[in-house]
This record gives structure tokens, sequence and C-alpha cells, in this order.
């Protein structure tokens, strides 16, 4: 027989494998094991763990000139739509950058381009 809360906290296993979240349970030895990798069956009594995924470092465009200088000899590119070629800043200043001889704002820079390990084109918050 199951229980109320055996069944809820069953339910909660099951959306967070909906969800998309990594969910473990402990085997015979004691070891998490990842429910998705080898099977789910229900146990009514077993361990399972869910797994919060990483928040998303959040981005902002760049506010300044003093912001954006410690990255101004940084590779970028533009998106793949655009050719997706790698590039330097020719120049950057309080308001945005230029490169290939395209003034952009920083906001505008931030939309567009991105750093060449596909970062976006601002700083981390």
């Amino acid at each position: 027989m199951i229980t109320r809360e055996q069944a809820k906290r069953l339910a909660e296993v099951a959306q967070a494998l909906v969800d998309g979240k990594k969910v473990t349970i402990a085997d015979e030895e004691g070891t998490f094991v990842d429910v998705a990798k080898y099977g789910f069956g229900i146990h009514i009594n077993s361990l399972y763990t869910i797994h919060e995924p990483p928040p998303e470092p959040k981005y902002r465009a760049f506010k300044n000139a003093e912001e954006i200088k410690p990255h101004r000899n940084c590779w970028v590119r533009w998106p793949m739509e655009f050719g997706g070629e790698f590039m330097r800043i020719d120049r950057y200043g309080c308001h945005g950058i230029t490169i290939a001889g395209e003034w952009l704002s920083f906001q505008r820079a931030f939309e567009l381009v991105v750093f060449d390990d596909n970062s976006p084109f601002g700083v981390s918050e």
C-alpha cells in the first residue's frame, strides 16, 4: 500500500524527469545512479534526489569604456547569419564599439556580437 506522502514524492520525481532535471536514486550499495540512464521503476521507499540545475549566468551590455577595456583585445564574431567571421574590436569609446568599420552601441553589440567562446558580448552580473 502506498501512502499519500509517498505518492506525492513519486509525483515530484516524475515531474522532475518531465522537466529535464537530473534525478538520482541510491542503489543497493548506496551509490547514487541517474534514473534517466538506468531506468525508472516505482520504488516507494527509495531515496530519490532531485538535482536543480545551476542558474544560468546573467549578462548585460557593457555600460561604458571602462567596463569593456579588459576585453578590448578579445576575439569577437558576428552571428552565423552574418558570416560568423572572427575579428577584433577596432575602437571603443564611452557609448559603443567599432568592428570592421561598423559602429555599434554597447546594447546593439550585446544583441549581435558574441565572444569567440560564444559567451555574450557583455559582463556577467
